[in-house]
């Protein structure tokens, strides 16, 4: 495998994994994660000095920094060992999973307007 590929696939995969740690934070209902998201906020608003940080796990545009440095930082001291592709490849993967299904709904046979009428 080419040195070019080799960078480019760590950076894609870097960049889509990190998209799904964002948007698993700042925005799924997944109870946990609402959990946690719920009381920081909390917590971060209770005084004047962290109240600024009470917005991180609820801004995408806030977030994703801190989702991509630990990613960033773990395969980079870590040689980006088989375990670094491991979990962000399947983070990768399951975002990309989520957005064809998305986008491959068909319409036609759409039945919700019909069960709600």
């Amino acid at each position: 495998m080419s040195e070019e590929f080799y960078w480019i696939a760590v950076a894609v995969v870097t960049v889509i994994a990190s998209a799904r740690l964002t948007r698993l934070v700042t925005y799924d209902v997944f109870p946990p994660t609402r959990w946690i998201r719920e009381v920081w906020g909390e917590v971060m608003d209770r005084s004047a000095v962290t109240r600024g940080y009470a917005v991180l796990t609820y801004c995408q545009w806030c977030f994703s920094f801190w989702a991509t440095l630990p990613l960033v930082l773990w395969g980079y001291y870590t040689d980006f060992q088989p375990a670094w592709w491991l979990v962000n490849g399947s983070l990768a993967g399951s975002y990309l999973a989520a957005i064809f299904m998305t986008n491959d709904t068909d319409v036609s046979h759409d039945t919700s307007d019909e069960e709600s009428a």
